[in-house]
């Protein structure tokens, strides 16, 4: 049995209407009413399948942005397809497409092994025009260890560049 505490949130309905308005309240309430301060950039993670269209007017403006993300298996290219129209069709620029889980580094060769169709996900990024920030590759110790305090960015090697990679592509698409 699982105690409340560790039950995870729910946002299943058997009113698919009442489940779509639960998800709008709390994005408008996380858009509109939290003082973030001065920010240069919010990033907000969010499934595949959120609906955008419940932003708040005053969200959509021009510096609100999708980030599509990935990993090069078909199943998942089809699901952020769809992401990719339900964002264009609330309006929302989408800034590109990240391959995540894209390639393992080698620690005693260096050698990239590509782990997926990347040139699958290169073709799926060219027909919906979008261009591809960065491929970031598998951390393994990440799924069998606590994380670390250091961001993997502040790291040297070929995670770190991939990420300052796709912060640098990021940045200059704003």
């Amino acid at each position: 049995l699982r105690s409340a505490e560790s039950a995870p949130l729910s946002w299943r309905s058997s009113d698919p209407i009442s489940e779509s308005a639960a998800r709008a309240t709390v994005l408008r309430e996380l858009m509109t009413a939290t003082a973030w301060g001065t920010l240069a950039c919010l990033v907000v993670d969010m499934p595949p399948r959120a609906d955008l269209s419940g932003l708040p007017i005053g969200a959509r403006g021009p510096e609100v942005a999708m980030l599509a993300v990935t990993v090069p298996h078909a199943v998942s290219l089809r699901v952020v397809s769809r992401a990719v129209k339900s964002a264009r069709d609330a309006g929302v620029r989408v800034l590109g497409l990240v391959v995540n889980m894209a390639y393992l580094t080698c620690d005693a060769c260096g050698h990239r092994n590509d782990l997926g169709d990347l040139e699958g996900a290169r073709a799926f990024a060219r027909e919906l025009g979008l261009g591809v920030l960065a491929e970031l590759p598998w951390h393994p110790e990440l799924a069998s260890a606590p994380p670390s305090c250091v961001p993997l960015v502040l790291e040297e090697g070929p995670s770190a560049d991939a990420y300052s990679t796709l912060a640098a592509n990021l940045w200059g698409e704003r």
